[in-house]
C-alpha cells in the first residue's frame, strides 16, 4: 500500500523463507500471514536460461497452518485444477495468488482469465496486482473486468525500499508507486487488506 498510513514496524508476513524460516514463522504468532510461498515460479538464471522452480513441499508444510497465505504460482492451464483442489480442500483458509498467476516470462496473459474463474468459484481466493501485472493491467484495463474487487490487493507484493536504498532501481519503483496509486482509485486496497488478515 502506498497511501500515507502510520507504519507500525510490525512483521505482517514472512517473505520467501527457507524450511528453517518457515518452521520459525509457523511457530511465531506475530506473523499475521504466511508467504510469499513460491509454489511454481518461472525465472531466468544468470545465463538467461528459463528455469522453473517448484516448492510444493513447502506449500504442504504451510497448509497445516490456518493463517492467510500468499502464494506465487505461475498459472498455466494444467495448474488451475491443481490450485482449485487445494482451495476446495481448505475452504476456510484465505489464499492470495500473487500477480494473479501472471508471469511475463511465460507471457501467460490467459492466467488472468484462469484466475477469474477460480476466484468466482472459490470465495477463499484473493489476488494481488503487483510487479509486471501492474504493467499488464495498466495497459489493458479490461483485465479488471470480472475480478471481485473486494478480494483484490494492489501492490502488497512490492518492495518498499526507497530508490536511494535500492542499487538496482532505475526509476521502476516510482513507476510502480504511480501505478499502485492509480489503481487505488478503483480498488480499496486498505479495506481489502484489513479484511484479508481478519
Amino acid at each position: 500500500m502506498v497511501k500515507n498510513v502510520k507504519c507500525t514496524n510490525d512483521d505482517i508476513v514472512l517473505l520467501n523463507g527457507n524450511l528453517d524460516e518457515i518452521d520459525h514463522a509457523l511457530k511465531d504468532t506475530n506473523f499475521k500471514g504466511i508467504g510469499e510461498i513460491n509454489v511454481k515460479k518461472t525465472y531466468t538464471d544468470s545465463n538467461n536460461d528459463i528455469k522453473t522452480w517448484e516448492g510444493f513441499h513447502i506449500l504442504n508444510i504451510v497448509l497445516k497452518d490456518t493463517r492467510p497465505l500468499y502464494i506465487h504460482w505461475d498459472l498455466e492451464s494444467e495448474d488451475a485444477s491443481k490450485l482449485e483442489s487445494i482451495l476446495k480442500k481448505y475452504p476456510d483458509r484465505k489464499f492470495n495468488l500473487c500477480h494473479l498467476g501472471y508471469n511475463h516470462i511465460l507471457d501467460n496473459e490467459y492466467a488472468i482469465d484462469l484466475f477469474k474463474g477460480l476466484q468466482k468459484r472459490n470465495p477463499n481466493l484473493w489476488g494481488d496486482i503487483s510487479w509486471d501485472t501492474l504493467d499488464l493491467i495498466m495497459n489493458t484495463t479490461d483485465h479488471l473486468n470480472g475480478l471481485d474487487m473486494d478480494r483484490i490487493l494492489v501492490g502488497s507484493d512490492l518492495c518498499r525500499l526507497a530508490p536511494d536504498d535500492n542499487p538496482y532501481d532505475d526509476g521502476i519503483l516510482e513507476k510502480r508507486r504511480r501505478q499502485v496509486r492509480a489503481l487505488e482509485n478503483t480498488i480499496n486496497t486498505d479495506f481489502n487488506m484489513c479484511r484479508f488478515f481478519q
